[in-house]
């Protein structure tokens, strides 16, 4: 099988790269970067990543700013990107959350749990909510490998509890199947179901398949099965994704002083609706275990290595550096300037 070249083997590395890499060799780094236009920014962006073994990840002020950057970085690059979403639409509407958000989401933080370097494509509304602790995501997480020892039903045990469902036939994240010797689940953290086949109380092998074709996919000789984490939030303290990142992180962000101000606005929204349903029976939550507000989010982020593509930076720069990019010309039907 050919393996397709990254687009950004072809472009070359923009000529500033080596000055932001150098400028990142500081602790806590604060660079700014100006003059960037239209992708120009996800070919340096690419340029700096695809070799670095920091984890990375990049801010947008929305969804669709953060669509647009994903597509350009899965052309320029081969690197696995990683999208985290916001999961529900209102704060405390917890029944209104999308499966497939909370699939993403979670994916995300059990690479950072086990100390991967990824790169992170994220958004203002989606860093408002708040996560499980590595604490508690750890409590919740089922590890499991080939020639492991364990009875069946204890496996079932252990599923139950953690609130999988028993069904005919895997469909969807949060289910497991037993059939003789073989026990399928769809863990919470993964884009394909596992299958697991025992000999007597062994297990003899792992692999991922298609919910569809039932056919496999890949062997693994490692696994771990994690629940719907988001599910816990009325109960359980919750933290900030940035919690989660590694000391030497580097942070790329479009605009922090708009994303501080969509994070005070949710919190706000939050504090309305919290005291709009703290009269009723069900459990909640205060909004400041929930959601993290604007000074919080900066304050954390302080620590890090940012990297600021807005003219006003948030932050006092350490380094400026300036991408001399400039607009494509406008052709307007003009085929000769095209030519």
């Amino acid at each position: 099988m050919t393996v397709q070249a990254p687009l950004l083997t072809y472009f070359g590395e923009p000529k500033q790269t080596e000055a932001i890499k150098t400028a990142l060799e500081k602790t806590q780094a604060k660079i700014q970067l100006t003059g960037l236009i239209g992708s120009s920014f996800s070919l340096t962006a690419s340029a700096v990543v695809r070799e670095s073994n920091n984890p990375h990840l990049f801010i947008f002020r929305d969804k669709e700013e953060a669509s647009y950057f994903i597509n350009d970085l899965e052309n320029l690059l081969n690197n696995e990107v990683f999208f985290f979403p916001a999961s529900y639409r209102r704060a405390y509407q917890f029944e209104e959350t999308d499966n497939a958000n909370i699939l993403l989401r979670i994916e995300v933080l059990n690479k950072l749990n086990q100390k991967r370097n990824p790169i992170i494509i994220t958004y203002s509304e989606a860093l408002s909510e708040k996560v499980v602790s590595r604490k508690e995501l750890k409590k919740h997480t089922i590890g499991l490998k080939i020639a492991d020892k364990i009875e069946i039903d204890d496996l079932e045990e252990m599923l139950l509890h953690l609130n999988f469902e028993k069904v005919d036939f895997v469909i969807a994240a949060g289910q497991y199947s037993i059939r003789g010797g073989i026990l399928d689940v769809y863990s919470f953290a993964d884009e394909y179901p596992f299958r697991l086949e025992f000999f007597d109380t062994e297990i003899e092998s792992i692999r991922t398949f298609d919910i569809n074709t039932q056919l496999s996919i890949n062997a693994e000789n490692k696994i771990t099965i994690i629940p719907n984490t988001e599910a816990k939030k009325s109960l359980e303290d919750q933290v900030s994704v940035l919690e989660y990142l590694p000391k030497n992180s580097i942070i790329w962000a479009k605009d922090i002083a708009y994303t501080k101000g969509i994070l005070d606005d949710y919190f706000k929204r939050a504090n309305v609706e919290h005291k709009r349903i703290e009269e009723s029976t069900i459990q909640h939550l205060s909004p400041e275990n929930l959601f993290t507000n604007g000074y919080e989010f900066t304050s954390e982020l302080e620590n890090f290595s940012i990297i600021e593509t807005h003219q006003q930076s948030f932050f006092k720069s350490d380094e400026k550096i300036e991408i001399n990019t400039t607009s494509l010309t406008k052709i307007n039907k003009q085929f000769d300037l095209l030519k």
